[in-house]
């Protein structure tokens, strides 16, 4: 009874789940030799064998049944939560694991992979469909097979981690005093409000830096109001900490950091006006192409609205939600009203930081996204240290049990922009940056055999003026 509905819950998920995909491999998803000889490659051994299964052992583990391959239906169906490859009780057919193993959970590089191999059919002489009529096709066909219904075991996943307090945290920023506030959420929508000319860019970039530093992550950027060389400075400088003129007499190293970005963040070229509807168009095809992890949009007022404003953004909002939870996490930057700096001055004179609400276009930003921080600077306080320090305000955390939490009226994060040891960037009250953290890691040991001091480590200590950088 249970093999039965195993293999019923598994033939109706591989109907509901894609089947376009599925038909377009019919030769690499019939053959089972072809989805053990992965499974074997990644560590999984085979245990025994059966008229209908072939049951499987983990990696890192030389008995028991941890997953069962099954020979009609041509799919793996997991049993344990001890690996950290496949969800408990899904069926993967061959492409889904070649895209979990092959290709890092990413299906749209696999099945271009696969194409490449020769699995996919030639489909070059069919008639050209419009995308309306494809669209009404995968319409019809939800309405058909009911899968537009919510995914039970993927629910079920969830719910029991939450039942058993196991749900995962969000990822850190390595900035300790941040990580309480915010996190990195893979697939989320988020948004950050500021004034110009405080640094947010600058700070994003930061943010994005440490995501790549820590997790690895790729990022597709469109940052239509900076010359792209511009910002392709600025990541430089925020990954090594140091302004572009250090590196006049290393252009070998120079040459280091500059492949080093453009393998991890693929900026939009500024050279045509694009609607945030081109932007999510290429974001797609980045994140099929180069896997990245987010896209960020900056500012999200510069681009082409069509119609009228408020509707503009309520459909734009959708579609980005849509894109976020299908492929990637979008940071979205933002300025806030025109009267908001008019009236949001303090009793000093000094302009006070945005709310929310305050965000040019309206409440509906912050209502339909899942996380939203502001970042202010007060520019022109007499105080160089204040003038320098970064406020970063968080002001709704949509699920606060994968971390993170809204700051309190009038409190805020403080970073501080300066130099220690060499390293130019934001620090935490704990001396936190993440990029400073990597370099010292891995120059500290050679300077601790060389007995060197860390500027020699690091490089001359510059004065800094600090009003450059934003």
């Amino acid at each position: 009874m249970l093999n039965q509905t195993i293999v019923k819950d598994a033939s109706k998920r591989m109907r509901s789940e894609d089947r376009k995909k599925f038909d377009k491999f019919p030769e690499y998803n019939n053959d089972p030799a072809i989805g053990i000889e992965i499974l074997e490659k990644h560590g999984w051994t085979v245990w025994n064998e059966d008229s209908d299964w072939i049951n499987l052992t983990r990696p890192n583990k030389t008995e028991g049944i941890s997953a069962g391959y099954h020979k009609e239906g041509k799919f793996i169906y997991v049993f344990t939560s001890s690996q950290d490859t496949f969800d408990e009780e899904k069926p993967y057919n061959n492409h889904a694991i070649f895209a979990e193993l092959e290709c890092d959970g990413r299906y749209d590089m696999a099945y271009a992979k696969l194409y490449e191999l020769g699995y996919g059919l030639e489909d070059a002489k069919e008639p050209k469909k419009l995308k309306v009529e494809e669209d009404a096709e995968d319409w019809d066909e939800q309405l058909d097979t009911l899968s537009f219904l919510s995914d039970d075991i993927e629910e079920n996943s969830y719910l029991d981690q939450a039942r058993k307090g196991e749900v995962s945290l969000g990822l850190s920023t390595g900035f300790r005093d941040v990580d309480e506030y915010f996190r990195i959420k893979p697939n989320s929508l988020n948004i950050g409000l500021g004034y110009d000319g405080v640094g947010k860019s600058v700070f994003m970039l930061t943010i994005a830096a440490a995501t790549h530093v820590l997790h690895d992550w790729k990022w597709g950027m469109v940052m239509p109001e900076n010359r792209t060389a511009m910002s392709r400075r600025r990541l430089i400088e925020t990954l090594s900490g140091k302004s572009i003129g250090s590196f006049k007499d290393s252009p070998l190293l120079f040459d280091k950091y500059k492949q080093d970005s453009r393998a991890a963040f693929h900026i939009i070229s500024n050279k045509k006006h694009y609607s945030i509807r081109d932007v999510i168009e290429m974001g797609k095809r980045l994140y099929e192409v180069e896997g990245i992890d987010a896209l960020l949009i900056d500012p999200y007022n510069f681009f082409k609205v069509d119609g009228n404003s408020y509707s503009h953004n309520n459909e734009i909002l959708s579609e980005l939600r849509v894109f976020a939870e299908e492929y990637c996490a979008v940071y979205i930057m933002a300025h806030p009203s025109s009267s908001s700096p008019r009236t949001n001055i303090d009793e000093y004179g000094y302009l006070m930081p945005p709310s929310k609400y305050s965000i040019q276009g309206g409440a509906d930003f912050p209502y339909r996204v899942d996380d939203f921080f502001v970042v202010h600077r007060v520019v022109n306080h007499t105080d160089n240290e204040v003038k320098r320090t970064m406020q970063f305000i968080v002001e709704k955390v949509k699920e606060t049990e994968t971390g993170g939490k809204r700051h309190d009226k009038d409190d805020y994060t403080s970073l501080i922009f300066e130099t220690r040891d060499g390293f130019l960037g934001y620090f935490d009250t704990n001396g936190d940056n993440p990029m400073y953290a990597a370099i010292k890691s891995r120059r500290g040991i050679r300077a601790q055999m060389n007995t060197a001091t860390p500027e020699e480590a690091f490089g001359e200590v510059e004065e800094v003026d600090y009003e450059t950088p934003f």
